[in-house]
């Protein structure tokens, strides 16, 4: 569609394993091209710093420090490294609670790796949070709570839709090309507002960032909008999101 030739800064991914696709420095030059803005979430400090180095020369890719405890063989074991450089960056992902394990045990470590995060990350007011909420977006609510003092980014949302029904404004839901698409996530759009909704590709694992301009496009005729007023107005939600209003 020629209209995204104009529209495509406009595209902004909020949640990507950038240093996961095959040759993923190619690609990068592709989306730098296309003035695509992507955030690159880590799983572990040092895939962090990896990303860091790799992706130093774009302007368009910004790297986010993640712990993300269920992908991780020996969790804590990432502690000190994770906490060294939080005062580094802004952006804080991926990160929360997997709860697809039924070992209380397990839980119980993540939440506690989580409550460790989110409390450091309360002690500035510009951390950005991209939050994995699988099957536990009850626990990773209340550990948050509503008067966090960042801004919190929902990513790949797929708990009750009722609990997306007046959330506090500094939260956003990041949404996926697979969101636009199931009856749960259909349901969870109906209940978010407009104005704390952003977008992702979960790249390499669901999309690429490129084709976020498709759920744009869905977001559009959902809200009945002009394609360039939805992107428009999810652009200024990101930058509401990162505390640079337009």
């Amino acid at each position: 569609m020629a209209i995204w030739q104009k529209l495509s800064e406009k595209i902004i991914d909020t949640h990507c394993h950038l240093q996961d696709f095959d040759n993923p420095l190619a690609y990068a030059a592709e989306l730098e091209q296309k003035k695509i803005h992507v955030h690159t979430v880590t799983i572990s400090p040092g895939q962090y710093l990896s990303s860091k180095d790799t992706f130093k020369d774009f302007s368009y890719i910004s790297p986010a420090l993640g712990w993300l405890p269920f992908m991780l063989k020996d969790p804590l074991s990432h502690k000190d490294l994770f906490f060294d450089l939080i005062d580094q960056t802004t952006l804080i992902g991926e990160i929360g609670l997997d709860y697809k394990t039924d070992d209380e045990a397990d839980r119980k470590l993540q939440r506690q790796i989580f409550e460790m995060i989110v409390d450091k990350s309360a002690e500035t007011k510009n951390k950005v949070l991209s939050i994995h909420t699988r099957c536990s977006a009850e626990d990773t609510l209340a550990i948050i709570g509503p008067t966090f003092p960042g801004t919190i980014i929902l990513h790949w949302y797929s708990g009750s839709p009722l609990l997306m029904k007046d959330l506090p404004e500094n939260y956003f839901l990041s949404v996926n090309n697979a969101m636009i698409k199931s009856r749960n996530g259909k349901e969870i759009l109906k209940e978010i507002n407009p104005q704390q909704v952003l977008t992702e590709s979960d790249g390499p694992y669901l999309d690429k960032p490129e084709n976020i301009k498709v759920v744009i496009e869905s977001l559009a005729s959902r809200w009945d909008m002009s394609i360039e007023e939805a992107a428009d107005l999810i652009y200024k939600n990101y930058h509401r999101a990162m505390k640079n209003e337009l």
